[in-house]
């Protein structure tokens, strides 16, 4: 698969780890130059300069390969919503995603096509609730069309799983719920299900709100 991401900030880059650490190929296009030149050590040629609602950048950025999916990421509702119609109407792109900041748009947003329209509201919601949570879960997205989050949990030295050496495909996890990624020391980790895991791992599950706790339970338990 192919994406291009628009707009540099903490949810594209982690869209972008995860794309990449899933073998997909990206380009993130950043209007902010100062921007791209600090990210070129971590994403090399896959950040480049470039305002998105132009076309000459759209298609610089590979639009025209054509593009499997569009995430417009920025801080601006008009940018997201021009440049996921050009996306759609001109470089017929399959599928696009956009952030809505103003609330009040977000009707405008459903109506006009965009295939996911993401609340940012609910990222700073979730940041709160992070910052006060009496567990290790971390909510980091929802997941569209499903009854699902995405969570990251941190595996303590003390789990049962670390004292056991427990493989992933030891663990009895409740139904629909699947282990997407295993960050390492910094490096991801695809998750096999030989894949033993280790003190300090964080670990991005998809699971239900009313599994959250056993999920937990499962990953630190003692």
């Amino acid at each position: 698969m192919f994406a291009i991401i628009v707009g540099y900030n903490t949810v594209s880059h982690l869209l972008a780890e995860s794309l990449i650490s899933s073998g997909h190929e990206l380009c993130i296009l950043e209007k902010d130059y100062r921007k791209t030149e600090y990210l070129w050590d971590k994403f090399g040629s896959m950040i480049i300069h470039g305002d998105a609602t132009q076309r000459d950048q759209l298609e610089k950025a590979g639009i025209q390969r054509p593009a499997d999916v569009v995430f417009a990421l920025t801080d601006v509702d008009g940018a997201n919503l021009l440049v996921c119609q050009a996306a759609r109407e001109i470089y017929n792109v399959q599928k696009t995603v956009a952030i809505v900041n103003d609330l009040s748009l977000k009707i405008l947003f459903n109506v006009s096509g965009i295939d996911t329209v993401i609340d940012k509201d609910y990222f700073m919601l979730r940041e709160l609730e992070n910052s006060i949570s009496d567990t290790g879960i971390k909510h980091i997205l929802p997941i569209e069309q499903s009854n699902s989050n995405l969570l990251s949990i941190t595996i303590p030295a003390d789990s049962k799983i670390i004292t056991d050496n427990t493989p992933l495909s030891g663990l009895e996890m409740p139904d629909n719920c699947l282990v997407c990624l295993v960050v390492r020391n910094g490096a991801h980790l695809r998750p096999s299900n030989n894949l033993v895991l280790q003190s300090g791992d964080q670990v991005i599950v998809a699971g239900s709100p009313n599994n959250e706790l056993m999920i937990y339970n499962i990953f630190t338990g003692v």
